[in-house]
Formats: structure tokens, C-alpha cells, sequence
């Protein structure tokens, strides 16, 4: 018997399984009572098209007694838990960040034929990627598909996007990473082998529990309370730049993969699996 609600004195409510049991009457000579496939889920809650949209919604169990004399819903009241200290309101607080794909408006490259998807929740791009030789401070701009030349001393600087939007509703950066996939199967991890600095955005990650400790922590502390990166919900990620020495490549054509991500939820899903996004730039090096 499917649970679904019904309109009874002007509300749609849920019946309690006891009521229901009450309604609907085992068969004649039937001994194992009433099996309930599932005594916990009570609705499946679809926010997609929510007429107030994103934002903080507080979901509070209103029950009520039946009168059976005059046919009426009685003793509305917001559930307690049950706690056996201190009573009180039974209610969960959500916040709901759905993403809406594609963006006809995407600036950038995107959609079929592309890794990347159009949309900004996540964003990522490269924003330019360059060398510079030993002894020099000037960035030399690598275009894609370029051959460069690069000594064991020369660096790579690569300056990157991964972003969510700037507002209250958004902000649910989780975290990114980026690999360079190069020669058969190889692969290394890009933050972990270069540094990785603000370009100019503070609060460089690569994940969300970074951006609370150390000088990421004290730049969140010295923000005005009024902004949305002072405390948590909020990270909006923004531009950053990791800076990779020669010689950690080897002469053979490489392809940057940044791959960025935000903290929603679907079906206990991974986050990482979710609302995610991908950007990937190629280029060749002949080291010398």
C-alpha cells in the first residue's frame, strides 16, 4: 500500500501508521501483520523548482489528533523529540544550492565536444599559463598546444580559476584539484609538487577546511563580520596561480586537468561526484 498524503479537513497530511492500520484491516486467517518495507522515509522532498529557489528552509513535523465525533483535524502542534531531558521543537535545518545547467550564457568554451560543462557552480578555467627562465622574473606565455624549451631550473606558472558564485545562496565551494597527465599512463599531482599562492584571492583552499587554519584562518578572522567569507557556509574560491619547477617534467607533451567541485549533497552522494567541473589545457615541453 503506498504511503502517500491525502487532503482531510482542508490540510494534506500524512496518516500515522496506526491510523492507517486501523483503515485497512488485515485479511481473514492472516498471522504476520502488517510488514512495512520502510518505517523511516516519509516523503521524497524535491527542491528543483522551489518558487522561493536556493537558500536556508527550516522543515519543522506538525501533527494533529483526529475527532472522530465532528469529523475535524484537532491539537495542531509542531512535534517534540524525544528526548527524555529538556523538550523541544522537532525540526531540521537544509540548505538547498541546486545548480541549473547549462548557462546559455557561458562565456567560455563549453558543452558538446568539451570536457567543460557551462555553468558557474562550479567554475574553472586557465586564466594563462607561462614559464619563466632561471635567473629572470618574466612570464613567458604558453599557448595551447605550444612547444616550449625548459631547463631543470626554469619554472612553469600556471594562474587558474575554480570558483562558485559571489552570493548568499551559492558560496559552497568544497575544494579542486589539478594533475598533469603526460607520456602513457603518467600522472602527477600539480599542488603537491609546485606552490601554490593567492592570484590575488586569499583563500587559496585547495579545500574548504583549508581556508579555516593557518593564514587562510587568519585572513577569514580579519574579514568584517558582514562578509560571507568571515565564517562558514561560505567559500567562493577565486584566482590562484601554483608555480612548478623545470625540473619536474621530462620532455613530452603534457595536459593540465583541473577538476573543481562544491559541498551539495544528492541521494548520499560523494560531493565530489556531484555538482563538479572540469578544465583541461595541453602543451608540449622539450627540456634542454
Amino acid at each position: 500500500m503506498p504511503f502517500i498524503p491525502h487532503e482531510v479537513d482542508g490540510e494534506i497530511v500524512y496518516k500515522t501508521l496506526k491510523k492507517a492500520e486501523e483503515e485497512n484491516p488485515l485479511p481473514p486467517g492472516w498471522t504476520w501483520g502488517y510488514l512495512w518495507n520502510d518505517l523511516d522515509t516519509l516523503f521524497l522532498w524535491n527542491s528543483k523548482d522551489f518558487p522561493e529557489g536556493d537558500g536556508l528552509y527550516t522543515i519543522r513535523l506538525v501533527g494533529y489528533r483526529w475527532d472522530k465525533k465532528t469529523n475535524k483535524l484537532v491539537n495542531e502542534h509542531i512535534m517534540e523529540t524525544c528526548e527524555l531531558t529538556v523538550s523541544q521543537e522537532e525540526r531540521v535545518m537544509i540548505r538547498i544550492d541546486n545548480r541549473v545547467k547549462p548557462d546559455p550564457l557561458y562565456p567560455r568554451a563549453c558543452g558538446p565536444g568539451t570536457i567543460h560543462l557551462c555553468t558557474y557552480e562550479p567554475d574553472c578555467y586557465f586564466r594563462k599559463v607561462a614559464y619563466i627562465k632561471s635567473g629572470t622574473t618574466v612570464e613567458i606565455e604558453i599557448k595551447p598546444c605550444d612547444i616550449i624549451e625548459l631547463t631543470n631550473d626554469d619554472y612553469i606558472v600556471i594562474h587558474f580559476n575554480a570558483s562558485v558564485p559571489k552570493n548568499k545562496k551559492d558560496g559552497h565551494l568544497l575544494g579542486y584539484h589539478m594533475h598533469a597527465h603526460w607520456g602513457e599512463d603518467k600522472v602527477f599531482n600539480v599542488l603537491t609538487n609546485g606552490t601554490l599562492e593567492p592570484d590575488p584571492d586569499i583563500l587559496v583552499g585547495p579545500t574548504y577546511n583549508h581556508t579555516f587554519s593557518g593564514a587562510q584562518g587568519a585572513h577569514r578572522s580579519g574579514l568584517p563580520a558582514t562578509d560571507p567569507e568571515h565564517d562558514r557556509p561560505y567559500w567562493f574560491g577565486g584566482n590562484f596561480k601554483v608555480t612548478v619547477k623545470g625540473d619536474k617534467f621530462e620532455t613530452c607533451a603534457y595536459t593540465l586537468r583541473l577538476r573543481v567541485w562544491k559541498r551539495t549533497i544528492v541521494d548520499c552522494i560523494n560531493p565530489y561526484y556531484v555538482h563538479v567541473n572540469w578544465c583541461s589545457y595541453s602543451f608540449t615541453i622539450k627540456k634542454v
